[in-house]
Parts: structure tokens; C-alpha cells; sequence
């Protein structure tokens, strides 16, 4: 039984720390995706407003070591970057239904 117990103890030990040390990879890699995304979304003339801030706000948690807050934020602008470009490709396919017809 001690055994188990033991095992199961270094178990959870390895495994908490490597998800420690997998926290500011997957924050820094959650940016360069969110950066790649606004980019995207800019480049067709629809990046969103708060994108940028977003992105700025994850860098700025990571550096000061907050990473969990560094991924909150970085994973709110890749979703907006995503829907920005979303945005942006429907409006490009479908812009002339949108215009009043006289």
C-alpha cells in the first residue's frame, strides 16, 4: 500500500511540474498565434479593436510571471483575431448583398 501511495505521489509530482514548465511555452506560443491572427485580419482590413491590447496585456503578464493571465489573455485574442478574420472573409464573399438596392 505504501508502495502505491509513494508511486502514485511522484506521479502527481512529475506531472505538476511539468505543466509548470509547459505554462510559458504554451503563453508565448498562444501570442505569436494571437500576433499571427491580428496580421491576418489587418491585412484584409478587419482587425478588431481590442486585439492589439489583448496582446499587449499577455506579453506584459507573462514577463512579470503571471502565465496563467498571460494565457487568458492571449487565448481572448486569438479568438478575436479568428472572428475578426471570419469577419473579414465573409464580408469579402458576401459584401454585395449588404448594399441597399435602390
Amino acid at each position: 500500500m505504501k508502495r502505491i501511495l509513494l508511486s502514485a505521489f511522484v506521479l502527481l509530482v512529475v506531472f505538476a511540474s511539468a505543466s509548470e514548465l509547459r505554462a510559458e511555452p504554451a503563453a508565448k506560443e498562444l501570442i505569436e498565434q494571437a500576433e499571427a491572427k491580428r496580421k491576418e485580419a489587418a491585412a484584409i482590413g478587419f482587425e478588431w479593436r481590442e486585439t492589439a491590447s489583448l496582446i499587449k496585456s499577455a506579453r506584459a503578464a507573462l514577463e512579470s510571471g503571471q502565465e496563467a493571465e498571460a494565457v487568458n489573455f492571449a487565448g481572448q485574442a486569438l479568438q478575436e483575431g479568428e472572428q475578426a478574420l471570419a469577419q473579414g472573409k465573409y464580408m469579402q464573399q458576401n459584401w454585395e448583398s449588404l448594399v441597399p438596392k435602390p
